[in-house]
């Protein structure tokens, strides 16, 4: 195979992961800082138009991914590395997450016009949470193996701690922080309220 086709191959897969992860990433940053705020019908129109783009990304993500396989490898699967094994894997797991996070999540946060994220049923925010938390491990697992040098010659057992601690470490950390600002929120709004039928008995007395 020539190698400048090569060479368009690896650009084109470097581009879809930046503009998966990227799109990602700006899908959870935006939801987390509305998690106090109404979902309107330009929030869910903007939710599923982020979500396109990460479905995109990731279908060129498999396309020139199973290019770059036979360049390297041949399809001989004795040629396959334990790095290249956890890339699909990762690839594996992320694409599962989007497909959920299409017909589960999204769905959800279509019915939940004019409600905040922070009042929904605590099942439906710990959904949300492990799904968003799923995107951010596995593109940030994908990049970490695509430029550890490390990594790239690391045995199974290396690999399999490596995931398994930033597995537990990202999901972990996103429903703490979720959850501590539920807790927080809940706790303020019940005080706003308090005060404002404080107020409002005070004005009804005069």
């Amino acid at each position: 195979m020539p190698q400048d086709l090569i060479d368009l191959i690896r650009v084109s897969h470097l581009f879809f992961f930046a503009l998966g992860m990227g799109a990602g990433l700006y899908f959870d940053v935006r939801a987390l800082r509305r998690i106090n705020t109404a979902f309107t019908k330009d929030d869910i129109a903007g939710f599923n138009q982020v979500h396109n783009f990460v479905v995109f990304a990731v279908f060129g993500l498999w396309v020139t991914g199973i290019m770059m396989i036979y360049i390297r490898t041949g399809f001989s699967v004795s040629e396959f590395t334990p790095k290249l094994w956890m890339k699909l894997i990762v690839v594996m797991v992320l694409t599962a997450n989007a497909f959920s996070i299409g017909r589960i999540v999204l769905p959800r946060v279509a019915q939940s016009v004019g409600q905040k994220a922070i009042e929904l049923p605590l099942r439906t925010i710990l959904t949300m949470t492990t799904a968003t938390a799923f995107s951010v491990f596995c593109w940030l697992s994908g990049l970490t193996l695509g430029v550890s040098v490390t990594l790239k010659t690391a045995d199974w057992a290396t690999l399999c701690v490596f995931l398994i601690v930033g597995f537990v470490l990202i999901v972990s950390g996103a429903l703490s922080v979720v959850l501590f600002l539920r807790s927080s929120i809940n706790r303020r709004n019940k005080v706003d309220d308090r005060l404002v039928d404080g107020v409002a008995a005070s004005v009804n007395r005069h």
